[in-house]
């Protein structure tokens, strides 16, 4: 069992631009990492002992005990198991967050350190039921504007669990058990330093990704299911944009596709020379780059070479994956294909925004 709670206060520092080997294999935790995250989310802490879905309190090491503690049915724990327990409230009972759902210790236990500043302790907050299967936590907005959600949310979609730390609106962590008890997903999404995504089948990990200051960082790895090799997917990004090569196979372990990024262009890369604007605006993203249009763009023509695409749009752009405006016009795309040096091709469509007009 990989039972994991991760923390805004717990997050591992960020990798120096000397030192990138955290990017480069899948994430790893440790007990001490695994404690100190289920200890700051944890609304209840307790020194008891867990018998059929009940707890039984000895003594209240943190927060506020109802009368009797039931555990949800999730928290599959062993039977007489004594120990200190990290607890986060649901609509079904509370939910262990304890590693590997083991009691701790308490001379352990005495031995942590405790967050210097608890998200409980943020002045006005309250608890919200929204509707059956969701609880959590907000306080007002100091400018006025609706509520910001702050501490733990949990929610249970079919027969599993997801738990969310939100730290001043913005979320830290997510992770998600299914029916067994087994964690399934985690993302760690801190502002800064090092995150992560991870996909569990089972107790098999088939998918991880790194981030680095919220954006995809590092190596990206998906597995077929049942085997490691080859992966699925191998893809590596730095600072939020592809950058390195990317590679797919297929079911049979044919390599399918094998691509080389620069910053998210494919190679050859018509670079612009001069010093000039055209309005037109290259963006990087995860998926690659894309662009934002400027009136010069409607004066592309088929035949046109890049030279003379350059020269007009004025900006870097990469023949093998074209040039793409998502929202060239209204509820319109526009896809400028090269061939041979030339522009092939202008495709259009709608880029699926829906926009409602009003005649009179």
């Amino acid at each position: 069992m990989k039972t994991t709670i991760l923390s805004a206060l717990a997050f591992c520092a960020a990798a120096t631009a000397a030192d990138e080997s955290p990017y480069l294999k899948p994430p790893a935790y440790d007990r001490a990492l695994r404690l100190a995250d289920g200890l700051a989310v944890a609304e209840l802490v307790v020194d008891g002992t867990a018998r059929d879905g009940k707890m039984r309190i000895h003594k209240v090491l943190f927060g506020k005990a109802p009368a009797g503690v039931k555990l949800a049915r999730i928290s599959r724990t062993r039977p007489n198991a004594r120990g200190v327990w990290l607890l986060v409230k649901t609509r079904g009972g509370y939910l262990s967050v304890n590693p590997e759902i083991a009691p701790i210790p308490l001379e352990e236990y005495r031995g942590l350190k405790r967050p210097a500043e608890h998200w409980m302790e943020v002045e006005g907050l309250v608890s919200v039921e929204s509707d059956r299967h969701q609880l959590y936590y907000t306080y007002p907005n100091p400018k006025g504007e609706g509520a910001i959600w702050h501490g733990a949310n949990t929610y249970g979609l079919g027969r599993g669990i997801t738990l969310e730390l939100k730290w001043h609106g913005h979320r830290q962590v997510r992770i998600s058990w299914d029916d067994r008890g087994r964690m399934d997903r985690v993302l760690r999404s801190p502002k800064q330093g090092h995150g992560f995504f991870l996909d569990y089948e089972g107790d098999r990990l088939i998918w991880f990704r790194h981030f680095k200051d919220g954006k995809p960082h590092g190596l990206e790895r998906r597995y077929y299911s049942g085997r490691e090799e080859p992966p699925r997917l191998e893809k590596h990004y730095v600072n939020g944009v592809p950058n390195g090569r990317k590679r797919e196979w297929d079911a049979d372990g044919t390599l399918v596709t094998d691509i080389k990024f620069e910053r998210g262009l494919i190679p050859p890369i018509v670079r612009y020379a001069g010093k000039g604007t055209s309005g037109v605006q290259m963006r990087r993203h995860e998926d690659g780059v894309y662009y934002a249009g400027a009136p010069s763009v409607g004066r592309v023509k088929v035949g046109m070479t890049t030279k003379e695409v350059s020269e007009l749009l004025k900006v870097d752009f990469s023949p093998a994956s074209g040039i793409h405006f998502p929202t060239y016009h209204l509820d319109l795309y526009l896809h400028i294909a090269f061939e041979d040096g030339k522009v092939s091709a202008l495709k259009t469509g709608h880029n699926g925004v829906c926009l409602d007009f009003v005649s009179d």
